[in-house]
């Protein structure tokens, strides 16, 4: 499954940069770990270490420099 989502998942997002400004698309991407970390802390119970909340504040911070 993961031979025929991963070309179509960056297929997909080939196409929103013909739609969207690409900045925003970028942004959109970098955040996905973001969301990644988040879903460890809430569902997974992984802990909360300030090197994984501050790589995410850096990660956000990055993602809002590109949107802007």
């Amino acid at each position: 499954a993961v031979t025929v989502l991963v070309p179509a998942a960056y297929g997909l997002v080939l196409v929103a940069m013909e739609l969207a400004p690409p900045a925003v698309i970028a942004a959109g991407r970098a955040l996905n770990v973001v969301f990644a970390a988040l879903v460890g802390i809430w569902l997974l119970h992984e802990p909360r270490t300030p090197r994984t909340l501050g790589g995410t504040a850096v990660i956000v911070a990055g993602a809002l420099a590109l949107a802007l």
